[in-house]
C-alpha cells in the first residue's frame, strides 16, 4: 500500500526537473505557455513546492482514512444496481494506501478540473457540490470531525497535486502540433490545441488558489 502519496509525488516532481522548468525563462517565451497563463505562474509554484513540505507535514497528522489516489472521472463509473439505485464502481487501485480524510476528495475535484472533464467555468460550482457531498456523507456515517480539515486536506492534495503536474507539462507546450498523441491534446477533445490550453490555464489558476486557502486553513485544523 502506498504511504506518504503525495509527500513522494512531490520528491518525485523535483527529481524529475520541474523547478528547473519553472525557472527557465524560455519556457515563458513560448506562444503557447503564454496563451495559456498570460500572467506567469512561476512564482507563485515554486512558493508552493518550497512550502509544501510544511503543508504535508500538517496534512499527515490529520485524521487517516483508506485512499484510492487516483478517483477522477476515468476510474469512477456510476451503474445502476439490480434495485436500480445507482452505485459507483472504482477501478485502478494501484495507488491505494492510507491518507488524510479529504485527500481523495482533492484528488477527484482537482484531477476531474485537471483533466477538463469539468468545464473551467463552472468550477466553484463544482468544487462546492463535490466538498458538500462529502462532508453529507461524513455526517451520515457518523463522522463529526473538523469540517476546515477535509477543505484543508481537499485544497491542499489539489493545489499540490496538479500544479506540480502542471509545470512537468509544461514543456509539451512548446509543441505547436495538433497530433492527438500530444498529451494535453488528450486532456480533452476540444477543437484545437489553442482552446484546450487556454481552458487548462485557467483551470491551474483556480487550483493556485487552492494554495492560498489552503495556507489560511492550516491554522485551523
Amino acid at each position: 500500500m502506498c504511504t506518504s502519496f503525495l509527500r513522494q509525488w512531490v520528491k518525485g516532481a523535483v527529481a524529475f526537473g520541474i523547478q528547473d522548468t519553472i525557472l527557465d525563462p524560455n519556457t515563458w517565451k513560448s506562444e503557447l505557455v503564454k496563451q495559456a497563463f498570460p500572467i506567469s505562474i512561476a512564482d507563485r509554484v515554486m512558493h508552493l513546492i518550497e512550502d509544501s513540505q510544511r503543508l504535508l507535514s500538517i496534512l499527515e497528522r490529520q485524521q487517516k482514512t483508506l485512499c484510492h489516489n487516483d478517483c477522477d472521472q476515468s476510474n469512477l463509473f456510476s451503474w445502476p444496481d439490480v434495485s436500480g439505485v445507482s452505485r459507483t464502481t472504482v477501478i485502478d487501485w494501484a495507488l491505494l494506501g492510507i491518507g488524510a480524510v479529504g485527500e481523495d476528495l482533492g484528488t477527484q475535484i482537482g484531477g476531474n478540473l485537471f483533466h477538463l472533464f469539468v468545464d473551467p467555468s463552472r468550477s466553484e460550482l463544482y468544487k462546492n457540490l463535490a466538498v458538500e457531498a462529502y462532508l453529507d456523507g461524513l455526517n451520515e456515517s457518523g463522522w463529526q470531525g473538523n469540517k476546515n480539515s477535509i477543505r484543508f486536506a481537499c485544497y491542499t492534495t489539489a493545489s499540490i497535486r496538479y500544479t506540480t503536474y502542471a509545470a512537468y507539462m509544461l514543456k509539451f507546450l512548446t509543441n505547436r502540433s495538433e497530433d492527438r498523441q500530444n498529451p494535453l491534446m488528450r486532456l480533452s477533445p476540444r477543437t484545437s490545441l489553442q482552446e484546450t490550453i487556454c481552458c487548462w490555464g485557467e483551470v491551474i489558476y483556480y487550483l493556485l488558489q487552492w494554495s492560498d486557502d489552503a495556507r489560511r486553513l492550516a491554522y485551523l485544523v
